[in-house]
């Protein structure tokens, strides 16, 4: 299954029936035109054009990317209890020395202080809010999901306005992390603004940013790799930030472990 469709928030009838017909059959959607797409569903470019939009995403592809990535990481998942019987295919184990190479990479340029910082203020935020869009949400809802399991209260989306009230009322004792992999991160420009006015601690999970990083109480910087065709911008396999989740979540755990009689009830 390329896209879950309960990860999405806003979704109307139409997007449902068009990710039902990806995941039935990927192989039509794969590195195809938005024409191409639009024809395989029976349906306009300007629907496509809005539905990759509610997924999250800045642009066809962007969508297109993440189609590809997911692809090829299902079709080794699938595979991977016979592979050793057949040919090893190209793609995947290109693949897989891209992966191990950003991981290789990502572990070089985290602050293991920060980290360790960040996941102590995990612990001990009231409420944590997890904000990215595109591929970036997704890896913030494994992440989200995760924190939910050891106790914490903990919120993702990819549409901040529709949370504004929630978002907008947060204070000191909350959390909000950011995760960009290009300079996406311009958009919530106000946001942070406004958050750090109410005091709010602010997390950025990113490749590149140049915007307000200056307003980040803690940066945690992983791997990605330039594009040829758009150096400002980033090629993140996906890999790099979900290791970085669970390193996340390792610290906590380990915070956990070392604190058994934690003083925030909320928590542990």
């Amino acid at each position: 299954m390329l896209i879950v469709e309960e990860s999405y928030e806003n979704l109307v009838a139409t997007d449902r029936l068009i990710i039902k017909k990806i995941n039935q059959h990927p192989d039509a959607f794969i590195n195809s035109s938005i024409v191409e797409f639009a024809k395989n569903v029976s349906t306009a470019v300007s629907t496509i054009s809005k539905f990759v939009r509610r997924l999250g995403f800045t642009n066809y592809r962007e969508f297109q990317n993440y189609l590809i990535t997911s692809y090829l990481l299902e079709r080794e998942k699938n595979y991977s209890d016979f592979l050793f019987q057949i040919k090893r295919d190209e793609e995947i184990e290109n693949l897989k020395k891209i992966e191990f190479y950003a991981i290789e990479e990502t572990i070089k340029l985290l602050d293991q202080r920060q980290l360790k910082n960040v996941a102590q203020r995990i612990c001990e935020a009231n409420k944590i809010w997890l904000i990215g869009s595109g591929q970036n949400f997704l890896q913030l809802q494994d992440l989200c999901n995760n924190l939910r399991i050891v106790g914490c209260n903990a919120f993702a989306t990819s549409f901040p306005n529709n949370h504004a009230f929630e978002i907008m009322n947060l204070d000191s004792d909350d959390l909000v992390i950011f995760m960009a992999d290009n300079y996406e991160s311009n958009v919530y420009f106000n946001l942070v603004r406004k958050l750090k006015e109410n005091h709010v601690t602010l997390v950025m999970i990113t490749a590149l940013n140049k915007f307000f990083i200056n307003d980040m109480d803690f940066i945690l910087n992983y791997f990605a790799f330039p594009l040829k065709s758009t150096p400002s911008l980033v090629g993140n396999t996906k890999v790099q930030s979900f290791f970085l989740n669970n390193l996340i979540m390792t610290y906590i755990l380990k915070q956990k472990s070392t604190n058994p009689n934690w003083t925030n009830p909320k928590r542990w």
